[in-house]
């Protein structure tokens, strides 16, 4: 992932690993989540999108074939529409999948001072419309023992949303 990004950088100019880099510290700082497998996948989430480094086979060879099926659904292949993607995501059932996702989102949002008026727009209403019901989803449907887990994600990313669109630049 690391050299994969190698050439990338944020909108804030910081290289384009960090984020990767952040949503596992997030995983593991906040939600005190350790499974490798997730935190693979968080690693990864943008490597086939964004570069020519791996593909879905590739990873499935060196990683294995559950990292590669998370990877896969984590894609967000520019032919496929927001909404279908998100619902792609949830109709997988995986819920570590649907966390690294609701995971990936809030680290975004998290970032948005470093973006254009535009994009933090972009940001806040894709997230009103899928995001909010993807997390909910997951609260809905995660075992009582991760359930606060989904619960902070939730309200993270809510909260969020509510800074950029009372103090920020993104407004409906």
């Amino acid at each position: 992932s690391k050299e994969g990004h190698r050439l990338q950088t944020r909108d804030s100019g910081r290289r384009y690993f960090a984020h990767v880099r952040a949503c596992s510290w997030l995983a593991i700082n906040e939600l005190q989540l350790h499974d490798f497998e997730l935190h693979l996948a968080l690693l990864l989430h943008d490597i086939v999108e964004d570069t020519y480094l791996l593909t879905i086979e590739s990873i499935e060879m060196f990683f294995g074939e559950d990292i590669a099926i998370m990877v896969n659904l984590l894609t967000h292949r520019e032919a496929v529409s927001t909404e279908r993607y998100v619902q792609n995501i949830r109709e997988s059932g995986r819920n570590p999948v649907i966390m690294a996702k609701l995971i990936d989102r809030l680290h975004n949002l998290r970032t948005l001072g470093d973006c254009p008026a535009d994009k933090q727009l972009k940001q806040t209403t894709e997230t009103r419309e899928f995001y909010y019901p993807l997390a909910d989803f997951l609260v809905s449907n995660i075992a009582s023992t991760h359930l606060w887990r989904a619960e902070h994600v939730r309200e993270h990313i809510h909260q969020a949303v509510d800074h950029w669109s009372t103090n920020g630049t993104a407004t409906s």
